[in-house]
Parts: structure tokens; sequence; C-alpha cells
């Protein structure tokens, strides 16, 4: 059972039929959710889940507020960078307490998250998982944590940045968490992440990055998701995560089985080629790789020397 725990959205942009698909299999679980967006969105009533519609200019003006950045938001995938402080930007309008609350992606289909959150929050852990498609804080650590990473240089340049720097996993926030659980200071469990089935889009096959195990079919059943792999190993998991695929409703179809057909050698190779071209101009523009890579290094010189 997820007990008290608030998964935060904010999506700008067309929210879709798969979109709303993909929430719905989020608030099948007793988790809360606050989705922010930009336009009006139909959504199904459900008690654990509030939506708001908020502007750019609003957005904007509050991130200002209350953590001093100025961001302008023309490319909405700079969000992602703020997802740590969504709370802290949007709690204004978020009327109950919680004892856990976090982030999460909508490329996902979602199983049973209670059961996968039930032990991490048993146990106490101060965070849980370790992908920014799911990632939850206990309350007063992730107070912690967001007033540490504001004292930083390096977080206030990455912040004001019109660039995507992935603030949310490897090359920053696990830095801190890392240095965090090498001072006992936490009780971090990755197992959500760890157990999820994290798809690489580079190829055809639908392969899980975090198992190097090809996906062949899964069956959505009572919240559960039941995967089977290349090798006939089957696992049950808290979720999957297309990251940029494209999805559609059969995907979110509830007792039957997903079927996933293996692809040529050479439809994989097209995609890597393609997807690699995407990508090498993403990395150009949007995700500059060298700024990265020397900011995560002067973010990982200011987490040694400051805190």
């Amino acid at each position: 059972m997820a007990n008290n725990c608030l998964l935060i959205i904010v999506y700008f942009g067309v929210f879709n039929e798969v979109l709303k698909k993909s929430l719905d299999t989020l608030t099948d679980n007793n988790v809360d959710v606050f989705l922010f967006t930009d336009k009006p969105v139909l959504l199904e009533e459900k008690e654990n889940l509030w939506n708001h519609q908020i502007s750019r200019s609003e957005l904007e003006s509050l991130t200002l507020k209350t953590l001093n950045i100025s961001q302008e938001f023309n490319d909405y995938y700079k969000l992602c960078d703020f997802k740590i402080f969504y709370y802290s930007i949007l709690k204004q309008y978020i009327q109950k307490q919680y004892d856990y609350i976090g982030f999460c992606d909508l490329d996902v289909v979602f199983g049973n998250l209670d059961y996968f959150l039930n032990k991490p929050i048993t146990e106490k852990a101060n965070v849980v998982g370790s992908r920014g498609h799911l990632m939850l804080f206990e309350t007063q650590y992730y107070k912690k944590i967001t007033s540490d990473l504001l004292k930083l240089n390096s977080i206030k340049r990455l912040l004001e940045s019109n660039e995507n720097y992935a603030l949310d996993e490897f090359e920053f926030l696990h830095i801190y968490l890392e240095k965090e659980k090498s001072k006992k200071n936490i009780i971090w469990n990755q197992d959500i992440s760890l157990k999820a089935v994290d798809l690489n889009y580079f190829t055809e096959n639908y392969i899980c990055v975090n198992r190097k195990l090809v996906l062949t079919s899964y069956l959505k059943k009572n919240l559960n998701i039941e995967v089977i792999f290349e090798n006939s190993q089957t696992e049950y998991i808290p979720y999957i995560h297309f990251q940029k695929r494209k999805i559609n409703d059969k995907f979110f179809k509830e007792n039957e089985t997903v079927k996933i057909t293996k692809q040529s050698k050479i439809k994989n190779f097209k995609r890597f080629i393609s997807i690699s071209i995407q990508r090498i101009k993403t990395k150009l523009t949007t995700e500059p790789i060298i700024k990265k890579k020397l900011l995560s290094k002067l973010f990982r010189n200011e987490i040694e020397n400051s805190l």
C-alpha cells in the first residue's frame, strides 16, 4: 500500500488520449496525483486526481518567486530540469500534507505501484526510485535536497539556462544522492526503478535497458503487469517505460496479452541510425553534451566542497 504519497506532473501541450490512459494506470493505484496543464483537460473524475490549469507566464512568475530563478520555458522540454522543484513551486495549490512527494512521466504503463512502494515506505526510505520517470522523496528530506541544491552555483546556472541537462538523473541528482548515501545520511531504495522495464528506444526490438533482455509480451491484469522476455523469463514489474516510443491503445489493454513482434536486424539497424541522428541534433541544441559534462564536473566539486 502506497500510503500518503503525492506525484506531481506538469505537462504543457496537447494532452492526448494516450497520456490519459497512462494517467489512468497511475491513478488506479493508491497514490495522489496533481496534474498541472496549460490547456483545459477533460479527465475521468477520481478521488486521488486533481488537475489545475496554469499558464506559462504563471509558472515563470512562481519559479522566480519561490526559487529566485528566471526561466521563460520557451522549450517545454526544459520542464524536466525542474521536476525536483515542482512541489516547492506549486505547493500553494496543494492542500493536503503528504509523507512522500515526487514526480513521474506519462510515457509509461503503470502496474501495481502499491505493491512495489509498500516495502520502501514501510522501511521509511528517504528516497524511492532512481529514474526521472518515477521518484518519491520523504517530505522532510525533500526540503533538505531542494535547499541544498539551490545553494549551488552550478544548479542556478543549470536552471537559468534554456537547455535541458536532465537534472533529475545521473549527472546531477544521482551524484548528490550517492554522496548522501556514502555518508549514511539516507536510505535510498532504488528497487522500483531497477525492477521496472525501461525500454531502449534506439532499436525496433523492445530491449529492456536495465536487463539487456528483449521484451516479447506482457499481460496487465488487476493492476499487475506480468512480462515475458525472449528467454522465456517472466516477472511481475511496477511499470513499463516506453521512452520516446510511439504508443497506442493496444499497450493499455487489460486482461489481454500484448504481443511484441521481434524485428529483423535490418529494421533495427535503420532505427538505430535514424534515432542516433536525432539524438546528435538534440545533444547539439537542447542537450549540449560538452556543457553538460563541464557543469556536472562543477556540480560534483561543489557537492564535495560545500555540502
